[in-house]
C-alpha cells in the first residue's frame, strides 16, 4: 500500500489534535453566547490547507 509513511503516522494524530481544537471552539462558543467569531471558519479553512500542503507522502489532500 502505498501513503505508509510519515502521513500515514501523522494523520491521525493531527486528526485528534483538529478535533480537540474544534471541541474547544464550540465550548467557548458556548460560553460566550451567541456571539460566534467570524474568524472561526477561516480559521478551519488555514488548518486544512495547512495540513494538505504539509502532506506530500502520497499526494493525497484528504485527511
Amino acid at each position: 500500500m502505498e501513503g505508509m509513511g510519515v502521513g500515514f503516522i501523522l494523520k491521525p494524530i493531527m486528526k485528534k489534535l483538529y478535533n480537540g481544537q474544534v471541541k474547544a471552539n464550540e465550548e467557548e462558543e458556548k460560553r460566550g453566547g451567541s456571539e460566534v467569531p467570524k474568524d472561526v471558519k477561516s480559521k478551519r479553512k488555514d488548518f486544512f490547507s495547512r495540513m494538505r500542503k504539509k502532506d506530500h507522502s502520497n499526494g493525497n489532500s484528504q485527511l
